[in-house]
């Protein structure tokens, strides 16, 4: 990356854009995932060949970076998901530009499900490379915690449940 430097990417539930200064705002970060499943539920899971499944939990990602140069740059972006064994489980890919008037970029990637297969510190890595060059290049790690909680299938609560850790933007 010769032209561009990454400045900060982060996990949250919603990005909201000022359509008169083009600011953002993050509402609610995330750190952590909590799922609760009855033992019934993975059964079926497992007898479908499943060794994980998808949450309806949409959530986004969220990286900036600064232009070095003058001159346009064109780039692909990457994001991947990685489970706690350091697999990746599921992944994105966008090709941007950022024009010559501009210093700072933004891209926004808006995720539907989230993949599981187990508990664990599971990580989304932001990876880029320029436009020419052939391989792309780490530049951050999100770490975010997933908790799975077996529970009785004759429990009052819903077979799968989730609930999401956030922490509020300062």
């Amino acid at each position: 990356m010769k032209n561009l430097v990454h400045l900060w990417s982060l996990i949250c539930e919603k990005v909201l854009v000022d359509a008169e200064t083009n600011n953002i705002s993050i509402i609610h970060s995330i750190d952590r995932f909590t799922v609760n499943i009855s033992a019934e539920e993975m059964k079926k899971m497992q007898a479908a060949g499943s060794s994980g499944f998808s949450l309806p939990i949409p959530y986004n990602v969220v990286t900036v970076y600064r232009k070095t140069t003058d001159s346009e740059v064109s780039f692909s972006h990457r994001i991947s998901l990685h489970n706690p064994k350091g697999s990746s489980i599921a992944s994105a890919t966008n090709e941007s530009k950022i024009e010559k008037h501009l210093k700072t970029f933004r891209v926004k990637n808006q995720m539907k499900n989230l993949l599981v297969d187990e508990s664990g510190v599971y990580s989304i890595r932001v990876e880029v490379k320029e436009m020419g060059e052939k391989k792309y290049s780490l530049c951050h790690e999100i770490p975010f915690e997933v908790q799975i909680n077996y529970i009785d299938s004759g429990a009052e609560t819903e077979s799968l449940k989730t609930k999401v850790s956030k922490r509020k933007a300062k």
